[in-house]
């Protein structure tokens, strides 16, 4: 496994073949949890896609990793720093920021983060059980990120390349888009 995105590609999977803590297993420790309304609905998080992603980094010997770091400057009309979800290190440096959502509606301050540290490639992850839950489906989502990213940049310069994954559990799918132009330029569909 030799770069940032083949072990975001083996976490999507790991991700997607999670069990309910209903199905558990001794294979894959981490599980879904089931909704205190309805035992048979699973909760989806953000968090169960970043800890699939840290395994996968834990497995392999090519980063150092950090979770909630800090942006190195300060930003906003408050001039705070943001917290990234995940920082992939290599060699003492920042090599990729990653931030994780599960339904993202506005993503607009996480393009933000993603932006705004110089010369890196970074990646959004964003998870759904299904992209039909979301009215309108993956053309709906991929306006939405259009629009969080038009935003992002009315607030902050871009620095830095952005990479999105959208990943849907029902169907096993992963969409992998580029940003050119403020808009989503696809380039694969998988099944995993």
């Amino acid at each position: 496994m030799g770069t940032v995105e083949d072990l975001i590609i083996e976490s999507l999977k790991d991700f997607i073949n999670l069990k309910t803590e209903r199905d558990c297993d001794k294979s894959n420790k981490l599980v879904f949890p089931v909704t205190a309304k309805d035992e048979a609905i699973h909760r989806i998080s953000e968090q169960e896609a970043r800890l699939s992603l840290i395994k996968q980094i834990e497995k392999n010997d090519i980063f150092c990793y950090s979770v909630e770091t800090p942006t190195k400057k300060k930003y906003g009309e408050r001039k705070q720093t943001w917290s990234i979800d995940l920082c992939l290190h290599e060699n003492g440096e920042r090599k990729h920021l990653i931030e994780f959502k599960a339904f993202a509606k506005d993503a607009t301050r996480d393009f933000m983060k993603l932006f705004c540290e110089e010369g890196l490639t970074n990646y959004f992850i964003n998870v759904f059980g299904g992209f039909d839950g979301v009215g309108g489906g993956l053309d709906k989502i991929k306006q939405n990120h259009e629009i969080a990213i038009k935003n992002a940049l009315e607030h902050i310069e871009r620095k830095s390349m952005v990479i999105i994954f959208l990943c849907e559990i029902s169907n096993r799918l992963v969409c992998k888009y580029e940003i050119l132009d403020n808009t989503l330029k696809e380039v694969y569909k998988k099944l995993l």
